[in-house]
């Protein structure tokens, strides 16, 4: 009955962290007159991928592979289908251009990267390591440029901060205690989620390939469901959809990037090559379902094919 409750209480805290984090950011986003697209690929995303950073790094440093790199694969698979699609399923959403002609761009030369990284040398080097995070420095460089020119040119989505009565701008220090509160508690919520469902599947079997793909991604992906779904619900899709794409190229640039910096990540089977090739299908699944719609949504026939695919990866998994 206590791990039950513990894990009512790790989603609980989940919730309250979602929350914060996605008002710090909104507020931050208001005061700089910044798009929530930006915010919600930088500060979002970087807040909402320390979970898989956390988790891969104590997994390479305690030499166990498979979960260091089954959390992130298996991530990056539920944060398009198990989080964009019930998110989509809920409220659908219209995806600027910008998210797949350039964003989406990006995640896909990082997921290519990473796969011929792991082809090559069955081993991600700490010279790989370095050309993902560099990637990764290059990539948030590139949006600051790109928030400068289109500042000057007037072109730039610049929020409303008279739009929504709950994100209005608040105090710096306000606006730092709830992302660091988010912080914290998606950190904390998301590793007593992982500790109580990891004992479980392990009392019943369940492979640490297995439950790297599935538990501890999936606790490792709540908190951007949270942070996707709050950001939703209040109307901020932009940043809902911006936090999970730059969550993905946050994972493998900056978490398998920075472990594999810190020590080298050891392929141990042949098997997490085939998982690679789920993770990109699942990313080009989601550029078909928005550039196939008239209006670039994702919409909630498409948010269900994304959650089936999920299904169908899962089910894989176990037969």
């Amino acid at each position: 009955m206590i791990p039950f409750l513990l894990i009512a209480l790790a989603l609980t805290i989940l919730i309250v962290a979602g929350d914060f984090l996605v008002k710090g950011a909104v507020s931050i986003a208001l005061k700089l007159k910044i798009s929530m697209m930006i915010v919600g690929l930088t500060v979002v995303s970087f807040a909402t991928s320390a979970p898989e950073l956390f988790v891969s790094l104590m997994s390479a440093l305690n030499g166990n592979s498979d979960i260091a790199l089954g959390n992130v694969i298996g991530s990056n698979i539920a944060n398009i289908t198990l989080v964009l699609g019930p998110t989509a399923m809920l409220f659908p959403i219209i995806v600027q251009k910008r998210v797949y002609r350039f964003d989406w761009v990006i995640m896909a030369i990082f997921s290519i990267l990473f796969g011929v990284f792991m082809y090559t040398n069955k081993t991600i080097e700490t010279w790989e390591g370095y050309i993902l995070f560099i990637g990764l420095l290059g990539y948030i460089y590139s949006m600051i440029i790109s928030v400068r020119r289109d500042k000057r040119q007037g072109t730039f989505d610049i929020p409303d901060e008279n739009e929504d009565e709950d994100d209005a701008i608040i105090p710096n220090w306000q606006s730092i205690v709830f992302l660091v509160l988010g912080v914290f508690g998606l950190w904390y919520g998301s590793k007593l989620l992982i500790e109580q469902v990891e004992i479980f599947a392990k009392e019943i079997g369940v492979t640490d390939r297995v439950i790297s793909l599935t538990v501890v991604a999936f606790g490792t992906s709540i908190p951007e469901l949270t942070a996707s779904l709050v950001a939703a619900y209040k109307g901020r899709k932009d940043l809902s959809v911006g936090n999970l794409i730059g969550s993905n190229i946050f994972n493998i640039a900056s978490v398998i990037g920075i472990t594999a910096i810190i020590k080298p990540i050891t392929l141990t089977s042949h098997d997490q090559l085939i998982d690679w090739v789920w993770m990109f299908g699942a990313a080009v699944l989601v550029l078909l379902s928005i550039i196939l719609h008239k209006q670039n949504m994702i919409n909630r026939l498409s948010g269900a094919i994304l959650f089936l695919f999920y299904g169908i990866y899962v089910t894989s998994l176990i037969i």
